[in-house]
């Protein structure tokens, strides 16, 4: 399913994921909250489904229990995406699993320069310099 940006949503729909954010005591603003969660890849049923409490909703006898809401800095486990990649059904899975480890991967970075200042990645540096040796050994031949 294609991003629904948080603007394209019923006023209705904002007006309950403005409720469900204050209930759950975040405080990043709610399209920050939006799209960390990755609400834009719902439908507005799954959307509903994942803000509205579990008592409120009909409960089924074949229904899994809900998932725990998860915090930002809560422990967790889940599957590596490489696994993801590797299990993915369509080219368009693989795909979203390899941009979301890029995109991970970078957010682990900046996070790192955030917090010590320190630019230097010791792989990156190293790959770096090998390709420019490649490219001056490719000139003076």
């Amino acid at each position: 399913m294609a991003w629904i940006p948080l603007n394209n949503r019923s006023a209705e729909l904002r007006s309950m994921l403005e409720r469900w954010k204050n209930e759950s005591g975040s405080t990043a603003e709610l399209e920050e909250q939006y799209n960390q969660q990755d609400f834009g890849l719902l439908s507005e049923a799954q959307l509903l489904e994942r803000i509205t409490p579990a008592e409120a909703a009909p409960a089924s006898a074949n229904q899994a229990p809900p998932a725990p809401r998860l915090r930002e800095g809560d422990a967790f486990e889940t599957p590596s995406l490489r696994y993801l990649r590797n299990t993915a059904e369509t080219a368009e899975d693989r795909r979203w699993a390899d941009t979301l480890h890029d995109s991970m991967l970078l957010e682990l970075w900046l996070q790192h320069v955030t917090e010590t200042g320190d630019t230097y990645y010791p792989p990156l540096a190293e790959d770096l310099f090998q390709s420019y040796q490649l490219q001056e050994d490719g000139h003076h031949s």
